[in-house]
């Protein structure tokens, strides 16, 4: 289960709504998806061989540092970038877009101190709606490409109506609804980015 949008746009809540189904195992920001996709991006190889490529180097990624899991979570906000890739590599995966109000999750970006080059956009809050603004043109453009592929979860409605919300996200993930799912605030599982 690929969980994506903006940083700070609810994706770790989403995560630990879905990680407290018995059947689901979060694994967090996994780095894997950009990693592979700089490796295979300059090969000149048909693109079946890529796509074949990709799926196995991610699978060896998350089973060298993880072991053997059936479902999982990868909630890296960033893979929205390789979402075509994501859905040739794995059509079997689910796709979770989380987005928020603009403002709010522009504002949350620039008002949080983040390390790291990737985060660069959230200096200053002209390079934030910039960033945002590629974000939502480029998640509209793959949204058409892969219609029912990505189920998009707006954050809002989640934290109002969180009983209709979760039943419609637990039926896209073909999950039997457990009630442990409406209590992502008894996750046991540590936080290791900002919403901690």
């Amino acid at each position: 289960i690929f969980i994506v949008g903006m940083p700070r746009s609810g994706t770790t809540l989403v995560e630990q709504v879905i990680s407290n189904h018995s059947k689901v195992r979060a694994l967090g920001e996994l780095p894997y998806a950009g990693k592979c996709m700089q490796e295979i991006q300059s090969a000149n190889l048909p693109a079946g061989q890529k796509v074949r490529i990709f799926r196995e180097q991610y699978n060896d990624k998350v089973a060298e540092h993880f072991g053997e899991v059936n479902i999982f979570t990868d909630k890296m906000p960033f893979n929205f970038q390789f979402l075509p890739m994501l859905a040739a590599a794995f059509p079997e995966a689910r796709f979770i877009h989380v987005y928020r109000n603009p403002a709010a999750v522009c504002w949350s970006n620039f008002e949080n101190y983040f390390r790291g080059m990737a985060m660069g956009f959230s200096n200053t809050l002209e390079d934030v709606v910039h960033f945002h603004s590629s974000y939502v043109s480029l998640l509209g453009s793959y949204s058409e490409l892969l219609s029912d592929r990505v189920f998009h979860l707006s954050y809002e409605a989640l934290t109002i109506d969180q009983y209709q919300q979760t039943q419609s996200l637990m039926q896209y993930l073909q999950l039997v609804f457990e009630e442990s799912v409406l209590t992502p605030h008894l996750n046991d599982r540590a936080i290791a980015t900002n919403s901690r």
